[in-house]
């Protein structure tokens, strides 16, 4: 499910990290509560349809994405490139967005994390300073969301007001608070092929809900393919007519394939 923040751009996303000790350390949690291809598989790269941009993902040594950026330019030039920095303790630190061929921010997360089970996010938006800056400009702050997780990391709110939005999930792991989204498949669900998509796309859902109108599988149950309905963006990325995932899978015995 990607749920939509405040400022209006051709994409937004919400990242938060770990919560508790070490950056992995709620991701281990994870893990060994939902085991899975997505333990042995992680996104390789995305086809934005025929007015879109190849992207492809990149990752540090502790394996985290550390960035999806567009390898052919967009057609419409309307493109984005995300980047990702985490802190000494492998957690989220920053979550950028920036236009195909830019050099600042067009919005910028920043995170902290006070105590378990609570994370906040701070957004900025247009004149953000440089990506390799150490802060974000000030003048350039949005607001800011104070999010709570449950022992396992999945996220239960985001933010505090009366409306904001709640994850209750059923017994499947799926997220059913939202009537959007209440219905789905059997099959897998990709964010959960690492631990910072979850909390950037606040999906911790088993499996996809129907109304993302996947075309196609690969034979571990991955989606690879999307058909343009409802749903405009996936990890973040503006799609038209179609959108296609590739990924790269270590086959281990462990994997039970």
């Amino acid at each position: 499910m990607r749920m939509k923040k405040k400022i209006v751009l051709p994409l937004t996303g919400m990242l938060l990290a770990a919560l508790l000790g070490a950056g992995c350390q709620k991701a281990v949690v994870y893990e060994e509560n939902h085991p899975g291809v997505y333990n042995v598989c992680r996104v390789a790269g995305f086809n934005l349809g025929p007015n879109g941009a190849g992207q492809v993902v990149t990752y540090n040594q502790a394996g985290n994405p550390v960035s999806v950026l567009a390898i052919t330019p967009p057609i419409n030039g309307a493109g984005v490139n995300l980047y990702f920095n985490y802190d000494d303790h492998n957690r989220v630190r920053d979550y950028q967005i920036i236009y195909y061929q830019g050099t600042t921010p067009v919005v910028w997360h920043r995170y902290t994390y006070p105590r378990p089970h609570i994370a906040i996010d701070s957004e900025y938006a247009y004149d953000t300073g440089p990506r390799t800056a150490p802060y974000p400009e000030l003048s350039s702050f949005q607001g800011l969301s104070v999010d709570s997780f449950d022992d396992e990391g999945r996220i239960l709110r985001q933010g505090n007001g009366p409306t904001d939005p709640v994850f209750v999930y059923d017994e499947r792991g799926n997220n059913t608070a939202d009537p959007n989204f209440r219905t789905f498949d059997d099959k897998i669900n990709p964010y959960r092929t690492n631990y910072t998509w979850m909390f950037v796309f606040h999906s911790f859902n088993t499996n996809n809900p129907l109304a993302d109108s996947i075309a196609s599988y690969d034979q571990y149950g991955l989606p690879t393919a999307f058909r343009s309905k409802n749903i405009y963006d996936y990890f973040g990325l503006i799609y038209g007519e179609s959108f296609t995932v590739t990924y790269s899978c270590d086959l281990a015995p462990q994997a039970g394939l």
